[in-house]
């Protein structure tokens, strides 16, 4: 198989594990958010190092608050950010969980 069909695949297996892993119902929204990081520090271990930057593992939770403002109004809910994902030089992608 070549090998830039590879990628295609495993970025589809991925999302096939996610998939299966999410609980709840999910809907397409493109509404306005503003996130409050209430986490002013953490900390954690390197994973690697390079002089273009780091990537680390913590313990530690990055609190936020986030407020949406829809056709419902504007509420605001905390929780902490699961997942960050830059998707390229002009996008990155965020994941809070909501406090139950």
């Amino acid at each position: 198989m070549p090998p830039d069909m590879q990628p295609e695949q495993h970025e589809t297996k991925d999302l096939a594990d996610t998939l299966e892993r999410r609980t709840e119902q999910r809907q397409t929204s493109e509404t306005q958010v503003t996130i409050h990081v209430e986490t002013r520090e953490f900390g954690g271990r390197t994973k690697n190092l390079s002089p273009a930057g780091v990537f680390f593992f913590s313990p530690d939770r990055l609190r936020v608050t986030i407020q949406i403002e829809d056709e419902h109004g504007r509420r605001a809910a905390r929780g902490t950010l699961v997942r960050v994902e830059r998707l390229n030089a002009t996008s990155t992608g965020y994941a809070i969980e909501f406090d139950e």
